[in-house]
């Protein structure tokens, strides 16, 4: 086995079959278009060819849409699902028909705009809770916050640092002038919380003051109208009816969790249908004709000439050149033996076109070598039982899959070091022994 031969395509298509060309090509799942600069270096070509433009954009912002409801729902009502759950298999047709994508897209973002407005909801709550906090040290006074002054007086409500002595605090601010009031509303580790009262002709030496000693004017009084008690159970009302939204629209979220599986299936849409566009974006255009460039493998000709002879298409196939290697994308092409190690060879970088392809070389050796390093029959064991549950219970994706079958094939490979050295989970099966029978 090696790597796969590749082939060179150049086709040119009547524009409105693009949609129709973009659609079989996925399907035919072969062809890789290249991005249009190796055709716009040609300067003939480039005086007659654009690049193409598509909805690749909005195609990625609905697929995102999509996930993100899908997150909510998980979030929100999570799926209970068995860990070795093969996943769901679609038919094609199901895959690309489009009829109720819009639908669907109009449910998750409806589902987005509601975990929207919980977050708002959440953020005014914070706000409010916060608001009930700076209204807890006025609670026992009974002026309205809003009362700043009266004919003859000012009135400043406000903090000082809690370690200030009070009584000499009273008796400085006492000798400031006639007629000056001080009352101790509440205090809290921080802050005494006060309230003074004095002549109009005297508020700038108060102020100063009060400045001098730490003091912090609270701002209740720009902020509510009443009395601190009276505010505090509107916000209380407040926070209740919002508290009964933000159930609401949780439960309205959670209810919603039957769409789960339609937003599965349009996300594999849109997801096939973004990578139709990313590659549409790949097209240059005439007034009536589309042109690229790509690879597909060269096993693989004979199907796509009759796809391209379908829609009516001009092409030309050639081999790769030699300058063209580092650019030709590599399929590995293995047995059942070696193809597991494809996954080890993917971890690092495939090899280039027109070089060795190492996995067959490799396969042995690596089993080999693994086998000798564990050497334990009883980890070998375990191994192939855990293989084959998933392989043939979840049924997994190509990388996982050979991620598995390396698994098991390796613990073949340690069951038979294992049985050479005699392990078993170590010398168990000794230890054991001589438990029983200490002269064994």
């Amino acid at each position: 086995m090696a790597i796969e031969n590749m082939k060179r395509l150049r086709l040119a298509a009547v524009k409105r079959e693009r949609e129709e060309l973009l659609k079989k090509l996925m399907l035919l799942g072969c062809v890789e278009i290249n991005e249009p600069e190796g055709i716009l270096a040609d300067e003939a070509l480039a005086e007659l060819l654009d690049k193409g433009t598509s909805s690749y954009g909005e195609s990625k912002s609905d697929y995102e849409s999509l996930n993100l409801a899908l997150e909510l729902l998980n979030s929100y009502a999570p799926e209970k699902t068995k860990i070795l759950a093969p996943k769901p298999e679609v038919d094609i047709g199901d895959i690309l028909n489009e009829d109720s994508l819009e639908k669907t897209l109009a449910k998750a973002r409806e589902l987005i705009k509601k975990e929207e407005d919980i977050r708002a909801l959440q953020a005014e709550e914070s706000r409010i809770k916060s608001a009930c906090e700076a209204l807890q040290p006025w609670l026992q006074l009974d002026l309205p916050l809003e009362v700043s002054e009266t004919k003859s007086c000012f009135v400043t409500l406000g903090g000082i640092p809690s370690v200030t002595d009070m009584a000499q605090f009273k008796t400085e601010l006492y000798d400031l002038a006639y007629g000056i009031q001080l009352f101790e509303i509440s205090k809290d580790k921080d802050m005494n919380y006060i309230l003074v009262l004095a002549m109009k002709q005297d508020k700038n030496e108060v102020s100063n003051f009060l400045a001098s000693r730490g003091f912090m004017e609270s701002t209740a009084k720009n902020e509510y109208e009443g009395t601190a008690a009276e505010n505090l159970d509107v916000l209380k009302k407040r926070l209740s009816q919002l508290e009964q939204k933000r159930q609401t629209l949780n439960k309205e979220i959670i209810s919603a969790a039957f769409l789960r599986e339609d937003f599965k299936l349009c996300a594999d849409r849109l997801m096939t249908k973004v990578g139709a566009e990313e590659n549409g974006e790949r097209l240059l255009h005439t007034e009536e004709t589309v042109v690229f460039e790509g690879w597909f493998p060269a096993k693989r000709e004979q199907e796509l000439i009759k796809t391209i002879e379908s829609l009516g298409g001009a092409w030309e196939i050639r081999e790769p050149l030699e300058k063209e290697y580092p650019q030709v994308p590599v399929k590995l092409t293995n047995g059942r033996f070696s193809r597991p190690l494809n996954m080890v060879t993917n971890m690092y970088s495939l090899p280039m076109y027109g070089s060795v392809d190492p996995n067959p070389r490799m396969a042995f050796f690596f089993i080999l070598f693994y086998g000798i390093m564990m050497a334990d029959m009883a980890y070998g064991l375990l191994m192939i039982l855990a293989s084959v549950i998933v392989l043939k219970k979840k049924r997994p994706a190509e990388g996982v899959r050979d991620f598995f079958e390396l698994m098991f094939e390796c613990g073949v490979s340690t069951i038979f070091w294992g049985a050479l050295t005699g392990s078993f989970f170590g010398d168990t099966p000794y230890q054991i022994a001589k438990i029983i029978n200490p002269e064994t």
